[in-house]
């Protein structure tokens, strides 16, 4: 009888030492489980606090850019009651040149052939020019352009259109240049050969821009 109780309560011992394990890997499972889900919460709000901070940067440079106001062209402007004795006007121009002029000039009439070669790129590139002549007509001023076939917009000085064209100040020597933005600020004024280098003013001028001067450029 003893025999037969002894061999019970070894059976029940060993049979409680095959159960454990199984309970003690579910313990472990449950753990695991508990770590990842854990983790995967850290790593979502990590990514959703990261996606704030980017809709607050972007929120803020949209309100910068929304902030800067836009420059009036002031040629378009004085263009409605100006009649051109040449070309269109370039409204999406940025940068605009009073080119100052004669028939009579000899000067003049050596670099206006380059000048007109290189109108075209200088038009794309959102450069105008706008020829002042000093002739002493609109008719000779019209037929100053067809000799040269220019198609850029024009006045004569010494005509009220002229006096309509902004910070517009007649030069006391041709052939003459008077670099300006769209709103008629002035950044260089010299030599109408000068409008040959028109690449390299307008990329001082740019960068100038850039770096946040939009005052006169030394060239």
């Amino acid at each position: 009888m003893r025999t037969t109780i002894s061999r019970f309560l070894l059976l029940m011992l060993l049979g409680c030492a095959v159960v454990l394990p199984p309970c003690s890997a579910q313990t472990d499972d449950a753990g695991d489980s508990t770590e990842q889900t854990t983790t995967k919460g850290k790593k979502a709000k990590k990514a959703k606090k990261a996606k704030k901070t980017d809709d607050a940067a972007e929120d803020e440079a949209s309100d910068d850019k929304a902030a800067e106001p836009e420059k009036k062209n002031a040629f378009v402007a004085a263009f409605k009651s100006i009649k051109s004795l040449g070309g269109k006007l370039n409204a999406k121009a940025k940068y605009y040149i009073y080119l100052e002029s004669a028939s009579w000039c000899g000067p003049c009439k050596k670099i206006m052939p380059d000048i007109v070669k290189e109108y075209k790129g200088m038009r794309k590139a959102g450069v105008e020019i706008i020829l002042v002549g000093h002739d002493k007509t609109d008719a000779e001023v019209k037929a100053y352009l067809k000799s040269h076939h220019a198609k850029f917009p024009a006045v004569c000085s010494s005509g009220p259109a002229a006096s309509k064209l902004p910070s517009y100040s007649q030069a006391s020597g041709i052939p003459h240049a008077t670099w300006m933005d769209v709103e008629g600020n002035v950044f260089l004024s010299g030599h109408g050969a000068d409008v040959l280098k028109w690449q390299e003013i307008i990329k001082q001028k740019q960068d100038q821009e850039a770096a946040g001067d939009n005052g006169p450029i030394k060239y």
